[in-house]
């Protein structure tokens, strides 16, 4: 029964937090979200799950992924972070955009870095403007740099201070981003 609900949670979750970030991007949609259908499933790569959903009569297809470490260990509760990357106008392969959904407020004085770190990293660090408890880029030019870079990294590194002044740090392991984007052309046919 707990997992049940767990998963429902999650799915809710996850939903809510593409719907945060759709309406980042100043997506329209015609019907509204109770004609839309709940995130299911859709394929998983490593670390990275394919998540696929009806609006408006639309599949709408986005990757997300979880931190594989969290910091600090002690004391924090960190809830359910997402990275998430979805096609910008729904069209796989032209352009994405690159979100974190915290479970957590964050500080909105204080910018969210983001690093790609391996073995082909070029050592660029991104600023994200952090938004409640999301995180995106004001430019969109960043988001295909950054998204290029996921396909190269091992690993990305994500640092945020909280809105109660906690610093944290989440890595998220790149193992399958690569595979994850070319499959949601797949996902959206």
């Amino acid at each position: 029964m707990f997992s049940n609900l767990f998963r429902r949670f999650l799915k809710l979750l996850v939903r809510i937090c593409f719907l945060c970030m759709m309406s980042s991007i100043h997506f329209v949609y015609a019907d509204n979200v109770t004609n839309s259908s709940d995130p299911v499933l859709y394929n998983q790569f490593a670390r990275w799950a394919i998540y696929q959903y009806q609006d408006a009569g639309q599949k709408i297809c986005y990757t997300a992924s979880t931190p594989v470490t969290a910091d600090p260990v002690d004391g924090v509760r960190h809830g359910l972070n997402f990275l998430m990357v979805a096609p910008i106008g729904g069209v796989a392969g032209e352009s994405y955009h690159v979100e974190l959904a915290m479970d957590y407020p964050l500080d909105e004085q204080v910018m969210v870095s983001v690093e790609v770190v391996g073995k082909n990293a070029k050592g660029r660090i991104f600023s994200m403007i952090p938004q409640r408890n999301r995180a995106a880029f004001k430019n969109r030019e960043d988001d295909r740099v950054l998204v290029n870079m996921m396909k190269m990294g091992r690993d990305l590194v994500v640092s945020a201070k909280s809105q109660r002044g906690t610093n944290t740090r989440y890595v998220y392991s790149l193992n399958g981003i690569t595979d994850a984007l070319n499959n949601i052309r797949v996902c959206q046919k």
